[in-house]
């Protein structure tokens, strides 16, 4: 019974359409492994929040949560005005038209070019768009994020940043309200790294999006986050600005910021 979902009912909180992320004391385990544990935070509108953490600190899992890839053991999840535990999947469906989610590895199908790999997800979403609005929406996100010479490459043919680039761009060509982004550092060197960070910045201040960002790079963190939250054992230690964060004694952070 330790795994049995309960959904805890609540009035929605975002009356003043601030907060579009809303999370309360969720609980989730495989088997006897405890993974998150009473976590709670919220997101607001136009904000870019970061989850810090080491490997295995359940910050995969919490992103996950939210758009109904995993379900709380117990706990609340709200996105968008919307109880996520309670949604069907024609609700989910609908839910994670308006979420962006930027996989680590970028994701992109390497039999497909450049151009194709964007027109993908509108095909599949948008079976009335004509070919002219196809070629529009793909250029457009490839030039937001500083690539429009690369549509006929293939996959194979991008440096490794340039995938991270091309994968921001596939989620942005839907529009999202909120983009999530999972380790976007990861694998990259210091200058690349931090052309993404940049990159993240911009997206916020250029479709007036909100994101929650999954990183362990305290450089990530630093540039792109609003608001910092850290997890550590399934369990948030600290939040507030990086400078508030980084004032902590808190052994599982100091490693972050001593390093």
């Amino acid at each position: 019974m330790e795994n049995q979902l309960v959904i805890e009912k609540r009035p929605v909180t975002n009356k003043h359409n601030k907060e579009i992320v809303t999370v309360q004391n969720i609980y989730k385990s495989f088997g006897d492994k405890k993974v998150l544990q009473g976590v709670s935070f919220h997101l607001d509108k136009g904000e870019n929040l970061v989850v810090l953490g080491k490997s295995g600190t359940g910050k995969s899992v919490l992103i996950k949560c939210l758009v109904g890839l995993l379900y709380p053991d117990r706990g609340s999840v709200e996105v968008l005005g919307e109880n996520v535990l309670e949604l069907d999947p024609v609700g989910l469906d609908a839910l994670r038209l308006k979420i962006g989610f930027n996989f680590q590895n970028s994701a992109l199908y390497d039999s497909m070019t450049v151009g194709e790999n964007l027109e993908f997800p509108l095909k599949r979403n948008f079976r009335d768009m004509t070919e002219k609005e196809l070629d529009k929406a793909v250029n457009e996100a490839l030039e937001s994020v500083g690539l429009a010479h690369t549509r006929d490459l293939m996959p194979s043919e991008l440096s490794g940043g340039m995938r991270k680039r091309i994968g921001i761009a596939r989620t942005l060509i839907l529009k999202p309200e909120i983009m999530l982004y999972d380790e976007p550092t990861s694998g990259l060197d210091p200058v690349t790294a931090k052309e993404i960070n940049e990159l993240i910045v911009e997206v916020k201040e250029k479709y007036h999006t909100a994101a929650i960002v999954i990183t362990h790079d305290i450089s990530c963190a630093k540039t792109t986050g609003d608001r910092i939250m850290a997890l550590a054992e399934g369990e948030v230690l600290k939040e507030g600005t990086f400078e508030e964060v980084s004032k902590t004694n808190h052994p599982a952070l100091k490693a972050f910021f001593e390093y």
